[in-house]
């Protein structure tokens, strides 16, 4: 049954909810398909995207007329229109964790924390288990950094308006510059590392799944005992994670 319109409509929210609606439809839209869409001009169309942009809704491509999907939809739960994201990565979680005997899992972003939504358990005695539901910090977890890497400076400024962060370990980073400093480094080796940060003497590896834009769709993440993942370990942990999340990235696109 078709919804009867409000009695006193107020014409630009609508405008702005329908230009929220295109947007995450595909998370991106380009000034001039929103202006056709809503039949107004550039200028009008413009201000109204400026405002979303300015509580956040949307993020504007640096130098650019393309807007994506900014940190308050993220916040607020949205994910890409279409992802089967679990279906998609699960056989790369067992994959992974069959060939080096580590859990595995696969989390989202949310806002400035990452939801673990899927895993696979390794089956050694000691072992890192399921985290299933829950939620820290992205800052503090491999996954968490492996998306914020992908992110845009402007929308990292959003999530991060404080210098201090929340520390889980005394290894958890500190501050917004150290982050920034271990996001450069993730952007250079293409996977992040969780050396005690969210539990003592544990190790994790992470890489980042990035839709056709290079934004960040989710992430997964090896983790075990530091003992049985030496520093020396990692490039080759980590190259193996990155190269399955752009496996898993190439079916979602």
């Amino acid at each position: 049954m078709q919804k009867k319109a409000p009695t006193y409509p107020i014409e630009s929210v609508d405008r702005a909810l329908r230009l929220l609606r295109l947007v995450a439809a595909d998370g991106s839209l380009r000034l001039s398909d929103a202006s056709a869409t809503l039949g107004l001009a550039l200028s009008s169309t413009h201000r109204l995207l400026a405002m979303l942009e300015w509580h956040g809704f949307v993020t504007r491509e640096a130098g650019g007329r393309q807007y994506l999907a900014g940190p308050t939809l993220l916040e607020l739960g949205w994910t890409p229109a279409g992802d089967d994201l679990r279906g998609v990565a699960r056989p790369h979680l067992l994959r992974l964790t069959q060939q080096y005997g580590e859990t595995t899992h696969l989390l989202l972003l949310r806002g400035r924390r990452t939801d673990f939504v899927d895993g696979v358990e390794g089956e050694r005695s000691v072992r890192v288990g399921l985290r299933l539901g829950q939620s820290m910090p992205a800052h503090a977890t491999t996954g968490g950094k492996a998306m914020l890497a992908a992110m845009a400076p402007s929308v990292l400024d959003q999530l991060y308006p404080e210098e201090e962060l929340e520390r889980i370990t005394t290894r958890t980073v500190p501050t917004k510059r150290d982050l920034l400093g271990q996001l450069d480094r993730v952007r250079q080796t293409g996977y992040a590392i969780n050396d005690g940060e969210t539990e003592v003497d544990l190790r994790a590896v992470g890489a980042a799944i990035v839709d056709r834009h290079g934004r960040p769709r989710a992430a997964i993440a090896i983790s075990g005992p530091a003992s049985r993942l030496p520093h020396s370990d990692l490039p080759v942990l980590g190259g193996a994670v990155a190269d399955e999340a752009r496996q898993i990235a190439g079916k979602l696109a």
